[in-house]
């Protein structure tokens, strides 16, 4: 079993590849533009989880999906996710990504609470990265950037925590997100 950091390296640049065969229309866009790409999703997810009682298997595919586009993100600011988040647990402690998840959840966060707690997280990350795209359109003095990883470092831990609780091995799920979405794909 690879180490949470090799995994979380290993889906970045699987990631990538995935956009390439699967969004080649996205990946095309400037960053600005791929980041509000992105930020539309986040929002999406957050919507989805609004809903008093989310329909079976929905909350499990919001994670999955906001994930995905943590990781998409992730390359559009060039973030190294193992780096990042080894500011707040030590990596080498953890030995996948549920493992990890639970570190950085440390019991604060219960399983009878992760649904509420994470739509309130993606709201949170949704709205900055909103401010973030909007602060751009309107060419203030905003650390754009920033705001944005940010916000996407969040939205990557706010997950691996999530999925922790909800028992989602992410690294098994998303790939099969992807074949799934890459089978759809008319090229």
């Amino acid at each position: 079993m690879a180490g949470a950091a090799e995994a979380l390296r290993a889906l970045q640049v699987e990631q990538r590849q995935h956009d390439l065969r699967a969004h080649e229309d996205i990946v095309h866009l400037p960053y600005p533009d791929r980041m509000r790409h992105l930020t539309f999703h986040v929002a999406k997810y957050a919507g989805r989880l609004a809903r008093r009682e989310p329909e079976a298997g929905e909350t499990e595919r919001t994670v999955v999906d906001a994930f995905i586009v943590g990781l998409s993100a992730g390359d559009v600011l060039r973030l190294n996710f193992a780096e990042e988040l080894g500011g707040h647990v030590l990596l080498g402690e953890h030995g996948d990504l549920a493992a990890l998840g639970r570190g950085l959840n440390a019991g604060r966060i219960g399983r009878n609470t992760v649904v509420e707690w994470y739509f309130r997280e993606l709201a949170d990350v949704a709205g900055r990265m909103a401010k973030a795209c909007e602060s751009l359109d309107h060419m203030e003095a905003v650390p754009y950037r920033q705001m944005l990883s940010t916000a996407v470092i969040q939205l990557c831990r706010a997950t691996l925590v999530a999925a922790s609780l909800l028992m989602i091995d992410l690294e098994s799920v998303v790939r099969a997100r992807w074949q799934a979405i890459e089978s759809e794909s008319v090229l």
